[in-house]
């Protein structure tokens, strides 16, 4: 019972082993009931299924794995030569990177997935933005400086030290409620007042054109002149 062959089927039974100096053809399936390797480069443990390649795996089809997939090798590497894009999706729910979830369009952590959204040529932010570096939108239409919080758009048309406080407006200032100073007011051009209060800034001239009330003394350097018949 060494070496058997059935002549009706042609089975054929080899207790011992089975050595082949040439290569060898199977015209169907090779069943293997123990463990199988290729000169020690691939193998595949019988009893768990566990399989094991020394080499590069080639795949021209889809793999699909039940499990985890590790890689096992410092600073293992993804990559993509493929002629298109790639495309990383999930058909049921989300793809965390680290600890970065991807949900769609969203993308946020897990128990907050939806902290930034995106859309076309649009990003909302849900939550707080903290920026620990200078913000310059649009190549300094609007800049603020991360040293000490200044504020300025488009250059200079409207800047905010951040230091002082002290606001520069380049333009006109055009305020519909009422505006309230607590010091000083300094204007180097004419002011007026609805044309009824006007002081001309080169000389000083001042115009009334209603009741002037004084509570206190009046000390005039030149004539007082009346000019109502």
């Amino acid at each position: 019972n060494k070496f058997t062959v059935a002549g009706g089927s042609g089975n054929t039974v080899i207790a011992g082993t089975l050595g082949v100096t040439g290569a060898a053809t199977l015209s169907s399936t090779l069943a293997v009931t123990d463990d199988f390797s290729v000169n020690s480069k691939f193998t595949v443990t019988a009893a768990s299924g566990d399989t094991s390649v020394a080499g590069a795996l080639g795949v021209t089809g889809i793999s699909t794995l039940a499990e985890q997939l590790k890689l096992a090798n410092d600073n293992a590497l993804v990559t993509h030569n493929g002629t298109t894009g790639m495309k990383i999706t999930s058909t049921s729910g989300y793809v965390d990177v680290e600890s970065v979830r991807f949900t769609g369009l969203s993308i946020g952590k897990d128990g907050d997935p939806n902290t930034i959204l995106l859309a076309n040529q649009q990003v909302t932010i849900t939550g707080k933005l903290d920026v620990t570096s200078d913000v310059d939108i649009g190549s300094a239409k609007f800049v603020v400086t991360a040293s000490d919080g200044s504020l300025a758009i488009a250059t200079n048309k409207f800047t905010v030290a951040g230091g002082s406080g002290n606001t520069v407006i380049a333009g006109t200032l055009g305020v519909t409620g009422a505006a309230t100073l607590s010091s000083t007011l300094a204007v180097t051009d004419d002011f007026s007042v609805n044309s009824k209060f006007t002081v001309t800034a080169a000389s000083g001239d001042t115009s009334v054109a209603g009741a002037l009330g004084v509570t206190g003394i009046s000390t005039l350097a030149e004539q007082l002149k009346l000019a109502n018949d």
